[in-house]
């Protein structure tokens, strides 16, 4: 890690990217903000028409997707709900925003892929979403990558 600032710096990059990292760290929120807000810095030093983009967290479940779905006939038995700003999701997606104000990046929010009215469902359309509790499966990948590289792309802008 701490070469990574200067390793991105030679680069020459004309953005930094970075993820916002796992729900489940053993970290205060602003202990990671303050963390991820100094990479940033650190890899754009001297470099002030860099810019930032913060890729926000996507939803964690307590329990694997798949295992909840074996278990239950309704998929929705097996959403993760939250309210924005309290609890493990929600003061996650708070901890994004500081992140991306106090860095000066522009946050992609992902929950706009992944939930609707505060309500993260396993499956979407007929598409398994996640392969346990956070990854991704690839068939959803697929299905956003248009709709995600677009959301990149505008906060490059």
């Amino acid at each position: 890690h701490a070469n990574l600032p200067a390793a991105i710096r030679a680069l020459h990059p004309v953005a930094v990217l970075a993820t916002s990292g796992a729900v489940g760290t053993n970290y205060p929120n602003t202990t990671w903000a303050h963390g991820v807000k100094n990479v940033f810095v650190e890899a754009t030093r001297g470099s002030p028409t860099t810019k930032r983009v913060l890729i926000g967290t996507s939803p964690f479940f307590p329990q694997s997707a798949v295992t909840c779905l074996t278990v239950h006939t309704d998929p929705q038995d097996c959403s993760l709900k939250y309210t924005p700003g309290s609890g493990y999701y929600g003061s996650t997606l708070s901890r994004d925003k500081q992140i991306a104000s106090a860095s000066h990046a522009k946050l992609v929010d992902t929950t706009k892929f992944f939930c609707y009215s505060n309500t993260c469902s396993p499956i979407i359309g007929n598409i398994l979403v996640y392969s346990d509790i956070d990854h991704v499966t690839i068939a959803y990948s697929s299905f956003i990558s248009k709709v995600f590289t677009s959301a990149v792309f505008a906060a490059l802008k």
